[in-house]
């Protein structure tokens, strides 16, 4: 058997500390959650550390619309940029890069979320005839 602490200490990043381009955690993402201080994610590594990272308007960005829970990621910080425009015009901006491996995904050790298999045939309950089923 393989235990795996829960409940455990989670590794947690801060961007304004980062100088270079830097891979911050490699992993499946588990977890979207907000609280008082903001939206973050949580990502298990395969050595079973859970890094959170806190948002960021483009780590939203490109969380949101391409990243499903149990998917294999790489988040990597590339560094800051000033927005060009919008009500943050002229502000600093962290950037991210999110990479997807999908031969990992969903094949997290101890973690099975094949679907139910279900009846390959429908089955007309006690008192009615196939007849009476709407398909």
């Amino acid at each position: 058997m393989s235990f795996q602490e829960i409940g455990g200490q989670k590794v947690y990043h801060k961007y304004s500390e980062l100088q270079e381009p830097t891979v911050l955690v490699t992993g499946w993402y588990t977890k979207k959650n907000s609280n008082h201080y903001g939206i973050f994610y949580e990502v298990l590594t395969e050595e079973g550390e859970t890094h959170v990272l806190n948002s960021s308007a483009i780590l939203n960005k490109r969380i949101s619309d391409n990243v499903w829970l149990e998917d294999f990621i790489r988040v990597t910080w590339t560094g800051r940029e000033i927005l060009p425009d919008g009500p943050f015009k002229g502000k600093p901006c962290n950037n991210f890069k999110v990479e997807i491996d999908r031969s990992k995904c969903g094949k997290r050790p101890g973690m099975s979320i094949a679907p139910e298999p279900i009846a390959a045939s429908p089955v007309a309950p006690p008192g009615l005839t196939d007849a009476d089923l709407p398909f």
